[in-house]
């Protein structure tokens, strides 16, 4: 027999003519709303804006902070990269990529009006490209989307709803492409290209040894996570005295005028292990360490720096003739089937494609045998695995398992930023995705974080801007979510 039930009672509370008298059920105090707002708090983190990942805390899987652009930026132009060498030889070629390129954006300010910012480049004056670059990284950092819509209804497109970017700094420049030296040279007149990371700590120290006496070198742990190029002299030789048989060729030599006027031209004899004596154009070893060292100088000294960023690109096995012609193969992409021994990385980064920056050189004679010209890189570019080229003539122990099949007889690239163009570096292969070009009305690319108000009212707000759309009728705005914060 249940138990009568007895209601409470408590004295009504009379403020002027209203009555404040509530019954509160017990089981609410334990609720998640009353707890948190007053005894365990309701503080948000995320990793990242606008998307959530493990280790935020949200509720649930939902953003902990969601943040809006109101930017639209007006398409500038695409610059198609292919197996040909695409639109521009003087950038380095990332085959099936594109630069989309954007001087202008228009900002729809929270009373609908709207305003512009153009990118305005003059001799000695950064502040137009500083003030762009502040939004421009802002809506499209790296490893994120974006969108790119074409104004002209009438061209066909083959576009995909996004595009994942793996580098906002610039179009990158191609300055300087070596070759490791030719198979058929003796041990003694060999080269070789390495990039070890800075994830390699299984051991004090990386071994190369000559297959002559079993010279070899150590590499302090503080120096992982960058290029190295071996050249060869004597006991007590100098950075001069170095020789490599590198294939080298050179680009774009007005841009590094500005900071080198020596020659990076030299003649080498190889002495083949069958056959005559022949003289090779080499690499002079001595001048490439001055090439650098006066680029980070010249960097340091500088008032602005986002054009003064140099990177390494890893590419794949190129002959003489692709070299001379100026023709770059495809750099070695992680995520391409047989590139790596085992699995490959697929996010949108430029260390995907084997690309990294780089902030310092050192130089050091190593043993008896080697000499070497380090340039390190950063931490934020650094490449997910080992490199190494394939010293067919010397002894070689290997730090670690595996690393990208694709370069054993592959090539660097040395280039430079030029930021005076805004350009988001994705995978468009623009002749697949953009057949009949981009229109006589142009395109525009979309932050994927627009607010959801100007995601509405998109052809709304580039019409009010003046962008040609070839409509009759301009769409009436529609406020659902203008609000939205």
């Amino acid at each position: 027999m249940a138990h009568p039930q007895t209601p409470p009672t408590f004295n009504p509370v009379i403020t002027g003519s209203d009555e404040y008298s509530v019954e509160l059920n017990d089981a609410n105090l334990t609720t998640k709303a009353w707890r948190s707002s007053r005894y365990d708090g309701s503080k948000t983190e995320t990793a990242v804006l606008n998307k959530y990942s493990e280790g935020d805390i949200s509720i649930g899987k939902t953003t902990a902070v969601q943040k809006y652009s109101r930017n639209i930026y007006l398409g500038n132009g695409v610059i198609g990269m292919d197996e040909n060498g695409g639109e521009d030889i003087t950038l380095v070629n990332f085959p099936n990529f594109s630069y989309i390129t954007t001087l202008k954006y228009i900002t729809v300010n929270a009373d609908n009006t709207i305003s512009t910012d153009i990118v305005e480049s003059k001799p000695d004056d950064f502040n137009s490209r500083r003030g762009f670059y502040r939004s421009f990284y802002e809506d499209f950092p790296e490893e994120s989307s974006c969108k790119i819509i074409v104004n002209d209804i009438s061209t066909k497109t083959n576009l995909k709803d996004s595009y994942e970017i793996y580098f906002n700094g610039g179009q990158l420049q191609k300055l300087i492409h070596i070759q490791s030296g030719p198979t058929e040279a003796q041990s003694s007149d060999q080269s070789f290209i390495s990039y070890i990371t800075s994830s390699v700590i299984d051991s004090v120290s990386i071994y190369y040894a000559a297959s002559q006496g079993g010279n070899g070198f150590n590499l302090p742990l503080g120096e992982r996570g960058g290029l190295y190029l071996a050249g060869k002299c004597g006991s007590g030789g100098t950075l001069a005295d170095s020789t490599a048989t590198y294939t080298a060729s050179l680009f774009n030599q007005e841009i590094y005028q500005d900071w080198f006027t020596g020659s990076l031209e030299a003649t080498t004899l190889i002495t083949p292990v069958k056959g005559a004596p022949y003289t090779a154009t080499a690499l002079a070893f001595d001048q490439l360490y001055y090439f650098n060292s006066n680029f980070f100088n010249y960097k340091q000294s500088s008032s602005y720096v986002g054009d003064k960023r140099l990177f390494v690109t890893l590419a794949e096995k190129h002959t003489v003739e692709d070299l001379n012609s100026g023709f770059n193969k495809s750099p070695v992409y992680t995520f391409r089937s047989g590139s790596y021994i085992n699995e490959g990385f697929t996010q949108p980064s430029i260390s995907t494609l084997s690309t990294a920056e780089l902030n310092k050189v050192n130089f050091g004679t190593l043993a008896n045998t080697l000499a070497q010209i380090g340039l390190l890189g950063t931490e934020k570019t650094n490449l997910n695995f080992n490199y190494y080229t394939n010293i067919s003539s010397l002894s070689f122990v290997s730090p670690g398992a595996g690393h990208p099949q694709s370069f054993v007889e592959g090539g660097s690239i040395i280039s430079k930023t030029e930021d005076a163009t805004p350009s988001l570096l994705v995978k468009l292969n623009k002749n697949t995705h953009l057949p009949d070009g981009i229109g006589k009305n142009g395109f525009v690319i979309i932050p994927d974080n627009l607010h959801p108000h100007v995601k509405k009212n998109l052809i709304h707000f580039l019409a009010k801007a003046g962008v040609s759309l070839d409509l009759d009728t301009i769409p009436a705005l529609d406020t659902t979510f203008e609000r939205l914060s």
